[in-house]
Parts: structure tokens; C-alpha cells; sequence
């Protein structure tokens, strides 16, 4: 047991201390400056992990965390904060991360974090965890002990109706043994949830006749899907028919008509639908468009960005290796009468070298790989003469390890931005514009 002060909040939101013999620790649920009492939990080679057994100085921003599961669930490490500090935390996450970079610089930064309005119920997304008594809920941090919840403070108020509801459903209950998982996807435009069961087994007639009877029982739910290991997504499920089909939200564009873009069942989306839109305008808003641009679009999904784009750039191309997603693309692009995009499926490492081969160019890159990064295609960017590059991120290490690499390509960042995606948790998402050197 030993007292410590906090030197700061490091990315995935632990404290970074040191004791008096130069040990540094890393501490949960801690604020900068603090003055805390500690025990060790775990020594590793070069530091320790440690928990907080009394706070001795507690910061100014450290407030009551609304959430009774708060520290349990493992979800929301940053809850302890008040959001004005949160953000503070992730822009001095992100400033550092650049500092310590090769060949980039924290100026580039912009001295402002992109926030959010609405802090709690953002999630239009959640995955429940199900035991064998039919409770939902997540897992404890680092085991699989089931911290049963009935409303999350982060999920749409939807989704805590529907995760409410099927706590109480004795249908539900009664099938719960083979449910290992459950999704809960709100579409913003239908204003109604979907759920997928993911199943221990393949789906039987018995269970296609209780999903039927649990969406009878509560109108806000619209459908059910199962998965199942060594079996493709079946459904929808429902009592009733209905027309409408996957999630639909919208995009709202200044001064141009809104976007209405869906997703299939199981595709991938922004989870904070407000924030999202917020991103896109401020890619459109450092893209510069002029009407004339060709835009390459890599890790496309659903067109995102294309579709935005699209309305402002000459042509669109985008890549992207899920299926579903591209089919999501190609429809929103017809639903929203855009003609001026293509859309590729494949991998990415593989179709850049056929665009290259046909001499393909284009004036502005954007790219929004996965959490891992892009480092595998980077060598071959500039052959496609891009004088840009939007580089969207969810995970700033990887991000700046492929932007260092881009330097060496002669892309120098110009601008970089924080914005909250995620309230309440440690991670940031990011965009950066980089640009071509003369030289």
C-alpha cells in the first residue's frame, strides 16, 4: 500500500503514477493530479497495475458516476469525469500520442475537441450477454461473470424498452439457455429496434414460432434474426408483416437535402448517429470540394462518406471488402438518386494495384480502415496521384504509425481532430488531412 499523485490519463484511460522508487503504475477510474492511496494489483517487468483504496485529493472535475454499474460492467471508464474533462483527457490523449511521433507534429492539432451534446443514450447499438437464467447484461472487466443491467446510460431509450421488456418475457426466459448473445440495433428513422439472437445452435421451427410470439408482445420491436455457429443470419422473424427493411437513419447535409442511408441486418455503422454526422461534415468541410473532384473512397461500407461526397465531387469510387456493405452502397446511392459512384467489392490490397494498372487517378483519398490500420496498402497511394488524403480512425496509435509512413510517401498532415464518439469511455475517433508535398 503506498500514496501516489497522479501525473496524467494515458490512451485506454488509466492513471499513470510513480512510486517513490520510480515505479510507474497504472491506475483505474483516477483523475490527473489526484492524490491517491494504492495497492498493487499485478507487477509486470517495467510497471504495475494497481486499485485505488482511498482518495486522498480528489480532482475538482471527479464526480458522482450516474451509472449504478459503473466499475463493474467495464464499458464506461471515463463515467467518474464530468464531460468537460473528458474531453480534456482524450485531446491531451491525442496531442501527446502526436508529440511522440516521427515526422509529425502536435501543432497540427486543432486547438478544439469535437464534443458532444448528448454524453448519455447515443448508442443506437448494443450487445448484451446472456447466462443461463435468461439475464442480459455485459461481462465484468477480464472474466465472464455476467453483470446482469436492465437499461444501459449509454444505449437509446428504445433499446433499454426492448432489453427491459426481454428481461421480463417469459418466452424469452424459457429459450434463454441456448442464447448466448443478443443485439439490439434502433433504426433512427423507423423509430423501432431489431434484435438478433445469437444462438447456440441452429434455429428450429420451435424457435422461429417464439420469436414471432415475443415481437407480438411489444410493437417497438420490429423483427427478430438468429445466428448460429456453422450457419449464414436467418430471418426476419415477425408476427406481422411489415415493409420496412434493415436500419435507416439520416444524414443531415448544411444547405442540401438530407440523406436517408440504410444497412442490412448485421452491417456496420456508426454507433452515435449525431456524432457521425458531425464527422461528416467535417470531412466535407477540409475536403474543399470544388464539383470536379474524382474521390477514392477505401473501407467505403455503406457510403458513409461516398454518398456525401458524391454530391459535391464529380465521380465516386469506393472500395470495400464486405459484400453486404457494397450492396447497403449501391442501394442508398439509388435510393437517394446518386448516379455519379461506383462501387467495389474486394480487398483492398488487391483492387488498389487493378486501379493502378488502369492508371487510375484521383484528387482525394479517403480512408476508414478497420481498428488495425492500413500500413499494408500505404505503398501504393502514390500511384494513384492524390494531392489528399482524409485518413478516419478509431484508434490514434495505428493511425499515426500509418500517417509516420504516409510521410515517408510525401503526405504531410495538415489538420487533425478528436471527436467524441464514444462519451463515458476512453476511446477517441479521429481525422486527419494530409497533403501531397511539390516536391
Amino acid at each position: 500500500m503506498t500514496t501516489v499523485t497522479v501525473e496524467k490519463i494515458i490512451p485506454g484511460g488509466l492513471g499513470l503514477a510513480r512510486d517513490n522508487d520510480g515505479l510507474a503504475m497504472l491506475i483505474p477510474f483516477v483523475l490527473p493530479q489526484e492524490v491517491v492511496k494504492v495497492q498493487i494489483s499485478r507487477r509486470h517487468r517495467s510497471y504495475a497495475t494497481a486499485e485505488v483504496l482511498e482518495i486522498i485529493s480528489p480532482h475538482s472535475s471527479r464526480r458522482l458516476p450516474p451509472c449504478p454499474h459503473f466499475r463493474q460492467c467495464g464499458g464506461c471508464n471515463l463515467m467518474h469525469a464530468s464531460y468537460p474533462m473528458q474531453e480534456a483527457i482524450k485531446l491531451a490523449c491525442l496531442r501527446e500520442a502526436l508529440a511522440h511521433s516521427k515526422g509529425l507534429t502536435s501543432s497540427a492539432v486543432a486547438p478544439a475537441f469535437i464534443g458532444c451534446s448528448a454524453p448519455l443514450h447515443y448508442r443506437q447499438r448494443l450487445r448484451l450477454q446472456v447466462n443461463d437464467r435468461g439475464q442480459l447484461g455485459f461481462f465484468k472487466p477480464r472474466s465472464h461473470q455476467l453483470i446482469a443491467i436492465d437499461s444501459c446510460l449509454l444505449a437509446e431509450p428504445a433499446l433499454n424498452t426492448i432489453l427491459t421488456f426481454l428481461s421480463h418475457n417469459s418466452d424469452f426466459q424459457s429459450w434463454a439457455e441456448i442464447i448466448k448473445e443478443v443485439e439490439l440495433l434502433y433504426s433512427p428513422v423507423d423509430k423501432d429496434v431489431i434484435a438478433i439472437f445469437h444462438l447456440q445452435r441452429p434455429p428450429r421451427p420451435r424457435d422461429i414460432q417464439r420469436a414471432s410470439l415475443i415481437t407480438e408482445d411489444n410493437n417497438l420491436l420490429r423483427e427478430i434474426w438468429f445466428t448460429a455457429p456453422g450457419a449464414q443470419r436467418q430471418g426476419p422473424y415477425r408476427a406481422t408483416p411489415n415493409q420496412l427493411q434493415g436500419i435507416n437513419f439520416k444524414i443531415i447535409l448544411p444547405d442540401r437535402k438530407d440523406l436517408i442511408m440504410g444497412l442490412t441486418v448485421g452491417g456496420f455503422c456508426q454507433v452515435n448517429t449525431a456524432q457521425n454526422i458531425l464527422l461528416i461534415q467535417k470531412a466535407l468541410d477540409w475536403a474543399a470540394l470544388k464539383g470536379k473532384e474524382r474521390i477514392l473512397d477505401l473501407y467505403c461500407g455503406l457510403g458513409n462518406f461516398s454518398l456525401p461526397m458524391a454530391r459535391q465531387a464529380a465521380f465516386i469510387t469506393g472500395v470495400e471488402s464486405r459484400r453486404s456493405s457494397i450492396r447497403s452502397a449501391i442501394k442508398n446511392a439509388e435510393h437517394n438518386s446518386i448516379t455519379n459512384c461506383h462501387f467495389i467489392q474486394g480487398l483492398i490490397d488487391k483492387v488498389l494495384p487493378v486501379l493502378i494498372a488502369n492508371k487510375d487517378c484521383f484528387d482525394l483519398i479517403v480512408i476508414d480502415p478497420p481498428r488495425q490500420g492500413c500500413k499494408e496498402i500505404i505503398h501504393l497511394l502514390p500511384a494513384l496521384r492524390a494531392k489528399k488524403i482524409l485518413y478516419i480512425s478509431c484508434d490514434p496509435a495505428t493511425m499515426i504509425r500509418d500517417m509516420e509512413l504516409m510521410a515517408k510517401h510525401g503526405y504531410n498532415l495538415l489538420r487533425i481532430n478528436g471527436i467524441d464518439m464514444f462519451p463515458q469511455t476512453s476511446h477517441i475517433e479521429v481525422i486527419a488531412l494530409l497533403e501531397k508535398s511539390c516536391r
